[in-house]
């Protein structure tokens, strides 16, 4: 007989057994204690099948605490939206660029361009050597 493995999600607690912890934290408590975070996550999680104002009344919570809480573990198991658009800026591929410019009086230019460069404007190359040749 084969065994296959169960796996078991956490039972999320009902307002009763909520108010049963809370009661016997408060037996217990100092004047001044703070009501401990398990405590609150339990409250925040009957908040999903109970209103917040229920949950607050029964539990004898502040409405504006529990309301806040629960709206800050909402946020935190939202997926976040994707993006509607992202720029990338991707560095230009390598080239190699040959330029050779000859004038009728025989002058020659020959410029040789390898890697990530960029490019000079080719008319002005043109213009400067046309300038200086004349």
């Amino acid at each position: 007989m084969t065994k296959h493995p169960v796996l078991l999600t956490p039972k999320k607690p009902t307002l009763r057994e909520v108010l049963t912890r809370f009661r016997a934290w408060r037996k217990g408590k100092k004047p001044g204690d703070r009501i401990p975070s398990c405590l609150w996550t339990a409250a925040v999680e009957a908040c999903e099948a109970h209103s917040v104002c229920e949950v607050s009344r029964t539990l004898g919570l502040n409405h504006a605490d529990l309301k806040r809480r629960r709206a800050a573990a909402k946020k935190e198991t939202q997926q976040p939206s994707p993006a509607g658009f992202a720029e990338f800026t991707l560095p230009a591929p390598p080239c190699s660029c040959i330029v050779e410019l000859t004038q009728g009086s025989g002058a020659t230019l020959k410029m040789t361009f390898q890697g990530h460069v960029s490019l000079p404007d080719p008319v002005a190359l043109i213009h400067a050597f046309r300038s200086q040749s004349s």
